[in-house]
């Protein structure tokens, strides 16, 4: 997400719309709203910390890149 919006070239594609959308399920999963509708349990904490995982090494990456350049 740190990546895709602040890069010129599209890696993925993904509208900015969905990672919005992705953002609002994981709180309405928390709340417990998802699972009221019948959707079923989601590990909720486990998606939270592949989210926090996930900004934080596109955070690393993009303010310490790899020289692969010999």
């Amino acid at each position: 997400m740190v990546n895709e919006m602040d890069s010129p070239y599209g890696r993925y594609d993904i509208p900015p719309g969905l990672y919005l959308f992705m953002i609002i399920w994981l709180v309405l999963g928390f709340l417990g709203i998802v699972e009221m509708f019948g959707f079923g349990a989601v590990a909720n904490f486990a998606h939270l910390g592949g989210l926090i995982s996930g900004i934080i090494f596109a955070v690393v990456y993009k303010f310490f890149p790899l020289n692969w350049s010999n």
